[in-house]
């Protein structure tokens, strides 16, 4: 392990005991343990600069089939400037930045963000769902989330349209392919069954990234 990333390491472990929300995720993440449609925290970011980081606030859909969670709804802290010091240095700047941001307090410290919440609180991040026109999106990832987000939101025949976007578009393949077909036949079977296979998409989610059995570091 690198220095820059033993000392990543080092301030999330400083911070699991300020913060009794968070437990520490691989090497460089702090993840808040109430989880609900979202999984939600910080991430230490270490740079080409000796004692220098960038802090992240993350949000990513629990259905997000990677090894960990992206990046593309988050947003750095103190508007993309660095953290720079030694550990606790560091540590106690997270803390007062988070302390004064809303949206990474609430990512960080409080209960699950809603659906209704980040479709409201995303504009200043990498990417903002709501501006996704599943049309034309250049992200297909982007156009899947978007279409089951909507359907979480009660927005059926929207979650739908954005689901036969995303099919029509990647042609029937992609990472959530298999997701997006059983989802548009559960809605038209009418049933309410698609709920489940959301449910389903977060379990398998879950599991790749490796969430279901929640080991501190």
């Amino acid at each position: 392990m690198s220095e820059r990333k033993r000392t990543a390491r080092t301030i999330c472990q400083i911070l699991t005991q300020k913060y009794k929300s968070i437990f520490q995720y691989k090497t460089c993440f702090l993840l808040k343990r109430n989880e609900g449609d979202f999984v939600e925290g910080l991430l230490v970011e270490s740079t080409s600069y000796k004692d220098t980081f960038y802090i992240w606030s993350v949000i990513c859909p629990t259905w997000h089939l990677g090894s960990e969670p992206k990046l593309d709804y988050g947003n750095r802290l103190l508007g993309g400037s660095y953290f720079v010091g030694d550990v606790i240095e560091i540590s106690d700047k997270i803390v007062e930045a988070v302390r004064v941001d809303d949206v990474a307090r609430r990512r960080c410290c409080g209960p699950p963000t809603q659906v209704a919440e980040f479709f409201s609180t995303t504009e200043n991040g990498v990417v903002s769902v709501m501006e996704v026109d599943v049309e034309t999106h250049n992200n297909l990832g982007h156009v899947f989330d978007k279409a089951v987000l909507l359907l979480l939101s009660g927005d059926i025949r929207g979650g739908y349209a954005a689901l036969d976007a995303y099919d029509c578009r990647g042609n029937g393949r992609g990472k959530y392919a298999s997701v997006a077909t059983n989802l548009r036949a559960a809605l038209e079977a009418g049933d309410g069954s698609w709920l489940g296979v959301v449910g389903d998409a977060q379990r398998r989610g879950r599991e790749a990234m490796g969430l279901t059995n929640r080991n501190i570091l």
